[in-house]
């Protein structure tokens, strides 16, 4: 699939950012980022992809064509 969406977006001229990496490197396992019966992500799973996009956000902005907050 990531590569499917990859390819859609490169097709766009979308940018991708794949949040699974984030998910997979829970604390706790990608599990503890789920509800028990329902496969939404959870508090604790919103703010391990929030954190990871907020480390990407370099990564964002340079695919995007965008300034870098960095000098």
């Amino acid at each position: 699939l990531p590569e499917d969406m990859v390819s859609f977006c490169a097709a766009g001229k979308m940018t991708y950012l794949d949040l699974l990496p984030g998910i997979q490197s829970a604390n706790g396992g990608y599990r503890s980022c789920y509800y028990a019966l329902d496969p939404h992500w959870n508090t604790f799973g919103s703010r391990v992809v929030a954190d990871y996009i907020l480390k990407n956000v370099e990564w964002y902005k340079k695919a995007a064509g965008k300034p870098s907050d960095n000098k």
